[in-house]
């Protein structure tokens, strides 16, 4: 594999690229490596299939001159790998398009991002060359026992709130990189690795280093928030779906209505007591073979009174007030 991209490398600006090998293939001790050969003072991470605008490098570096940041993220976008975009990718532009918005908004509520995503972003150098971040980025265990290989750019953002550096992300066209993704069924493979690892991430975030509730409140917020998507996404289909079949039945045979939804039934032969106005709800009408009558209603969002008067000859106004008990015509004169 060396061969291919050091005849790459010499075609391209032979020197100013280097190519550096390991002894196996670990994205970790890859990026290790490089951090150890690294002269700059920025270091920039970017993915093979990241395609860079060319104002994406000073966008990206002029965040550092800000003293207290230490890494600095970009919006990204799908490019189709053909003339059109899959279903599959169409899936990947909305995820992507909705994490631009989460983590333009975290970035302006506290600061703070959920995770510095490894298509690109740029870091200090200093930063990386602690032998302590070098060690701890290798020797990532899981439970103490699975070392962990992927899920290297949610460790550096760890490592950036952990240590007290600043994270930014640069949210406009001048910073907006283009990324391919799996255009067939695969592209779920890459969501399950993704999704396995902020799960890992986070629970450590939360529960172990608990950093992040103090620096970026906002941010515990929504990884708390993605703790719980997947069981209300589960529970509240089901929550409404049985909720809709006990509406169908009476409260006396086994049914359920939620108490701002029942409406009483109104006395066929009964009228209001005008000299006896309570704050009533008009909350709907039903179909009734009814004359009009005057109806007189003081609401309690409302200073005032309203007159309803009309002709209602299909239709009549249910009212509800917890004090209100219908007179019937047989004792109006009462």
């Amino acid at each position: 594999m060396k061969g291919p991209l050091m005849e790459l490398a010499q075609s391209v600006a032979p020197d100013k690229i280097r190519v550096l090998t390991v002894p196996f293939a670990n994205k970790r001790l890859q990026m290790a490596h490089g951090i150890r050969n690294t002269t700059t003072d920025i270091i920039v991470f970017a993915d093979d299939d990241a395609i860079w605008p060319p104002t994406l490098l000073p966008s990206v570096l002029s965040c550092f001159e800000d003293q207290q940041v230490g890494g600095v993220g970009t919006s990204q976008r799908v490019k189709p790998c053909g003339n059109r975009m899959t279903v599959w990718e169409v899936l990947a532009a909305f995820r992507l398009t909705i994490r631009n918005i989460e983590i333009a908004s975290s970035t302006h509520i506290d600061g703070g991002i959920p995770c510095l995503s490894g298509r690109t972003a740029a870091y200090r150098t200093v930063i990386l060359k602690d032998p302590d971040f070098l060690h701890g980025f290798t020797n990532d265990f899981w439970l103490g026992k699975y070392h962990l290989n992927s899920g290297d750019d949610k460790f550096l953002t760890r490592w950036m709130v952990s240590h007290g550096w600043n994270t930014y992300v640069q949210v406009h066209k001048d910073a907006e990189l283009l990324s391919t993704m799996k255009p067939n069924w695969r592209f779920l493979k890459q969501v399950l690795r993704w999704t396995r690892n902020t799960w890992r991430s986070d629970f450590r975030s939360i529960f172990t280093e608990r950093h992040v509730w103090t620096r970026h409140p906002y941010v515990a917020y929504t990884m708390v928030d993605k703790f719980i998507n997947p069981l209300t996404l589960m529970v509240g289909p089901v929550l409404v779906s049985v909720l809709i079949a006990k509406s169908t039945k009476h409260v006396d045979d086994g049914g359920y209505h939620l108490p701002a939804w029942y409406v009483p039934p109104y006395p066929q032969n009964s009228v209001l007591d005008t000299d006896k106005q309570e704050h009533y709800c008009i909350m709907g009408c039903l179909a009734n073979n009814h004359s009009c009558s005057q109806v007189t209603a003081s609401f309690m969002a409302a200073p005032f009174t309203y007159h309803l008067c009309s002709r209602l000859d299909r239709f009549r106004l249910l009212l509800v007030s917890p004090s209100f008990v219908p007179i019937t015509k047989d004792n109006t004169d009462q």
